[in-house]
């Protein structure tokens, strides 16, 4: 696991050693620098395979090919017997290597062989080649300055460099606000971007190009259920996944939050492994929470169990995961997984999880509430008309239960998925927004992007079925850019890999070639998961509800630091930028401290804030320095 970083057309190894200096934190254990006309490499490695002896950057048997990486090939070894027998010769025991033989050989059609998770990049004396993994669980960003492209897996990397500008995004900023994340290709800093998942870069004398070298592939059938042969395939491509990322010099363990996705995760990894399974779980002081669930599966296959009590206090860690993000992401699981993983980090560097698990084997319940919705847009209007009316008063009683709240959702639905989605997922509705905004800002504000993309994924995805569809716009915007981009990054803040088997792309492409009745049955979330998890896991942790990692920031701020809040969303520092009307941000406010309600959309604003000082206002220097403001404990 590494951290890279590059230029072309610049040539300057004082800068160069800057970008890695802004990457340490995520790769102590080695550090290197390569330069060769208008283009250079860097990269900052935390060791994980090939210890001691993966130096990098790396370069094939004439040095032709130099290569810097961040991430994990799982076929690496397989690749380098093929390429031994083709004549190659390699120095190292490292997976980096590899890449620089396969490059030799394929070129960019390189990336089509690998397995994994990476950023990575590639100089051949002639032309830089930049590409990222299929599924985005690995960033990397650029940015073009004049003639000079610069690249790095670190915004900071980017931003150390003078001439980029860290002048906001405004239509970035309204997708943030909208979901809490900023999708591919932008970021929150005007002209600096991410490489979409599965996608290359190659710049040369002649010019630049972006290609796509990777999508979900087409159903087989839309209908076509293939029953015992696809949970018996998926069974094998899944435990192939976890064994294969079991492979590391260094100890591991997993992630158990006692669902079913992470339960089924140990399961596998448990027979993979000669010893007991490391595995850890965080709780929430005074919180109830899913302990006993991870116990209980920890017991069943007599793992070495872990577990983190998080305190009040933890709250003063928010700065640092804001910092190690270096884009906001306004989802408090991400803070979480900072915790765990830095608990972790005393036990183990690798930790295997069951991030994924919903977007590929359909398990959200609003996959099957949109489609009862569509049943529902079949009604007359006025039928449709009067049953939200009274469904709308029943769910805003104070007692009524979940049931009645997603009756409402659907009653006041938009007509197509995706519209009704993208409302679903919204933090903040666009006429939210666009109230929240100063006249001057909402007037600059080309809104709705992330929307436009959303419903682009949505009606460009392979197959017919609108779940389908819904899953794959939520793998290429929410997965990677929200939940990847938080997991990758929280748990590299503490020198731990985060490696994701419900990823392994050979696993999606095999599902995503089933019918939704493989996939989500008649109205079964994660059916196909569930099949096969009868035979590994107790049938009370399988047929349990689904329940959503809570993690309880919003409700800790609100009693505990109010001041810190206040003081971060509604100074004077932070309505000086002109982005919201001060009186819309104090009634936001008032709602959240006295009544409760509105949480997301403050701890929304609140992180937006945070990172506005430390990398637009430059609070924080390179490398790791921040220091949190202290927590105010009020009772």
């Amino acid at each position: 696991m590494c951290g890279i970083c590059g230029f072309y057309n610049d040539g300057r190894e004082g800068l160069l050693n800057d970008m890695c200096e802004a990457l340490a934190r995520g790769g102590p254990d080695d550090r290197g620098t390569f330069t060769s006309g208008p283009a250079g490499l860097g990269m900052s490695r935390l060791e994980i395979i090939g210890v001691h002896t993966g130096r990098r950057p790396v370069s094939n048997e004439d040095a032709a090919v130099t290569v810097v990486f961040d991430g994990e090939i799982y076929n690496f070894r397989e690749l380098r017997r093929e390429l031994e027998k083709k004549g190659h010769r390699f120095r190292t025991k490292a997976d980096a290597e590899v890449i620089a033989h396969l490059y030799e050989d394929l070129g960019y059609g390189c990336v089509e062989k690998l397995r994994g998770i990476f950023a990575l990049a590639v100089w051949d004396g002639a032309t830089l080649f930049v590409a990222r993994d299929r599924l985005g669980v690995k960033p990397l960003y650029y940015t073009w300055v004049k003639d000079q492209f610069y690249f790095a897996s670190e915004l900071k990397s980017l931003l150390v460099c003078p001439a980029v500008d860290r002048a906001v995004d405004s239509e970035a900023l309204d997708d943030y606000l909208t979901f809490g994340y900023v999708a591919a290709p932008k970021t929150l800093f005007k002209g600096v971007y991410k490489l979409p998942a599965g996608h290359w870069l190659k710049i040369c004398r002649n010019g630049a190009w972006v290609n796509r070298y990777w999508e979900l592939p087409q159903p087989v059938s839309e209908g076509r259920l293939f029953g015992n042969r696809a949970r018996e395939e998926v069974a094998a491509l899944l435990q192939e996944a976890v064994r294969t990322r079991t492979l590391a010099a260094v100890p591991l363990g997993a992630l158990l939050s006692g669902g079913l996705d992470s339960s089924l995760i140990v399961a596998l990894l448990a027979q993979s492994c000669a010893e007991p399974v490391k595995t850890f779980h965080i709780t929430f002081a005074g919180e109830e929470g899913e302990a006993t669930f991870a116990r209980q599966v920890a017991a069943e296959f007599g793992c070495d169990h872990h577990e983190l009590e998080a305190v009040p206090e933890d709250l003063t860690a928010i700065p640092q995961v804001i910092w190690h993000l270096a884009e906001p992401v306004a989802d408090a699981a991400a803070w979480a997984t900072y915790l765990i993983s830095r608990y972790a980090k005393q036990y183990v560097t690798v930790l295997l999880n069951g991030e994924g698990g919903d977007e590929v084997f359909a398990g959200y319940p609003r996959y099957l509430l949109s489609r009862l919705a569509d049943s529902y847009h079949r009604f007359p209007k006025f039928f449709r008309k009067v049953f939200a009316d009274v469904v709308g008063k029943v769910s805003e009683r104070r007692d009524a239960s979940r049931f009645w709240h997603n009756t409402a959702k659907l009653a006041n639905s938009a007509p197509t998925p995706w519209e009704r989605n993208v409302a679903w997922l919204s933090i903040f509705a666009e006429a939210e927004r666009y109230a929240l905004y100063a006249d001057d800002f909402g007037a600059a504000v080309n809104g709705g992007h992330a929307a436009k993309l959303y419903e682009e994924y949505f009606k460009n995805s392979p197959g017919r079925s609108p779940i389908k569809r819904l899953m794959t716009a939520d793998i290429k915007t929410s997965l990677v850019d929200g939940v990847m981009l938080k997991v990758d990054k929280a748990s590299m803040a503490a020198g731990v890999e985060a490696r994701v088997p419900l990823l392994d792309h050979v696993l999606v492409e095999y599902v995503t070639r089933l019918g939704d009745r493989d996939r989500f049955g008649w109205g079964v979330p994660k059916k196909l998961l569930k099949n096969l998890a009868r035979e590994l896991l107790p049938r009370h942790i399988i047929r349990r509800p689904k329940r959503a990692f809570v993690v309880p920031v919003e409700k800790w701020l609100r009693r505990y630091a109010r001041d810190w809040v206040y003081d971060t969303v509604a100074s004077s520092q932070a309505l000086a930028r002109g982005y919201f009307k001060p009186a819309a941000v104090g009634a936001l406010l008032k709602d959240y401290f006295e009544e409760g309600v509105g949480g997301r959309k403050v701890w929304n604003l609140f992180c937006l804030e945070l990172w506005h000082q430390q990398f637009v206002d430059g609070y924080v220097p390179s490398g790791f320095k921040c220091r949190p403001p202290r927590c105010v404990i009020s009772s």
